[in-house]
């Protein structure tokens, strides 16, 4: 600091210059400390959004496993429909190519081979295998 001035004027001056300096060195600061507030505020909005996302895309599988444990068993539930209806069909043929005992051997060669057609067409699936799943 030095002697102390002895012209008054010249003092005040000088004491009017560092307070403008210490004035403008307070201004930088708050500048900087609102340039951080800033940077930290958008920092946690981006925390915030990738969170959100996270969360977003946990939600999203969770129901994605949803929909596919549905659908796999509405086919399963398809599958074994169509294996009583192939059952009620074969009944049905089952009758409709009942051939009495005195029918010609021609006519009872051709019924038989429907037969086999008919059981080969109304075979049952195997609905666990035809759609197992891999989990």
């Amino acid at each position: 600091m030095g002697e102390p001035e002895s012209d008054p004027v010249r003092a005040a001056e000088r004491l009017a210059e560092s307070f403008e300096g210490f004035t403008s060195q307070l201004s930088r600061l708050h500048r900087s400390g609102t340039r951080n507030r800033v940077v930290s505020g958008v920092l946690a909005l981006v925390v915030a959004a990738l969170g959100w996302v996270a969360w977003q895309q946990r939600d999203t599988q969770a129901r994605l496993q949803q929909v596919q444990s549905a659908a796999h068993a509405n086919i399963l539930e398809g599958c074994a429909k169509g294996n009583a209806d192939r059952k009620r069909d074969a009944a049905v043929w089952h009758v409709i190519l009942h051939v009495p005992a005195s029918a010609k051997p021609a006519t009872r060669r051709e019924a038989a081979l429907l037969a086999g057609l008919v059981a080969r067409k109304d075979t049952p699936r195997d609905c666990a295998a035809l759609y197992a799943t891999n989990r």
